[in-house]
């Protein structure tokens, strides 16, 4: 499910708690994947 556009129209923040997300993304086109928490370009927030 898409989460919000990234810095750049080709750029989407996804989410899924459906198992097999990167199977399904690289079937859909795909080229690059990033762990957004690795790449450090956001941040995990615990909400109370």
């Amino acid at each position: 499910m898409p989460v919000r556009a990234g810095g750049a129209s080709f750029i989407w923040v996804v989410r899924s708690d459906r198992p097999g997300l990167t199977v399904r993304l690289h079937a859909a086109g795909l080229l690059l994947l990033l762990d957004p928490i690795a790449a450090g370009g956001c941040r995990a927030t615990e909400q109370s």
